[in-house]
C-alpha cells in the first residue's frame, strides 16, 4: 500500500511539474540571466505585462520595487503605463543578494526596471548600480 502511495504521489508531482512547464512555453520570449550576486529576467515587453502584471494566468505583483527609468512608480502607475512606450522590461528575482542593501528595504521582493522610449540608456545606468559596492 505505501508503494501505490507513493506512485501517486509521484504521478501528481509530475502532472503538476508539466503544467508548470507548459505554463512557462508560453513565456518564450523571456531568458534569465545569472551572475553569482544577481539573478536577472530579461522580457518582451508584452510578456513581462502578461507574466507579471496581470492579475488572471500570470504571476502577478508580489511587493517588488518597480522603476521607470530610475524613478520609482506604484504598481497602479505601472498599470496605467502605455506598453508602446516601454522599450525594455527585466525582473531582478529576490534571490539576488545584496538588493536591500543597494536599493532599500523595498527591494526585499525583487525589483522590476522597466527602460521606456524617452530614457533608453537606463538600463546601462541600472547595471553599473547593481555592480557598485
Amino acid at each position: 500500500m505505501l508503494k501505490s502511495l507513493n506512485e501517486n504521489y509521484g504521478e501528481k508531482r509530475s502532472n503538476v511539474s508539466k503544467a508548470a512547464s507548459n505554463a512557462a512555453d508560453s513565456f518564450v520570449t523571456s531568458s534569465t540571466t545569472t551572475t553569482s550576486r544577481t539573478i536577472i529576467e530579461t522580457n518582451d515587453v508584452d510578456a513581462f505585462f502578461d507574466m507579471y502584471a496581470k492579475k488572471e494566468g500570470g504571476i502577478g505583483y508580489s511587493g517588488q520595487l518597480i522603476l521607470l527609468d530610475g524613478k520609482e512608480i506604484t504598481y497602479q502607475q505601472l498599470m496605467q503605463l502605455a506598453k508602446d512606450d516601454i522599450i525594455e522590461t527585466h525582473a531582478i528575482l529576490p534571490e539576488s543578494t545584496g538588493l536591500e542593501k543597494k536599493f532599500g528595504q523595498k527591494a526585499k521582493n525583487g525589483i522590476w526596471v522597466l527602460v521606456s522610449k524617452k530614457n533608453p540608456n537606463y538600463w546601462d545606468e541600472f547595471k553599473k548600480q547593481l555592480t557598485q559596492k
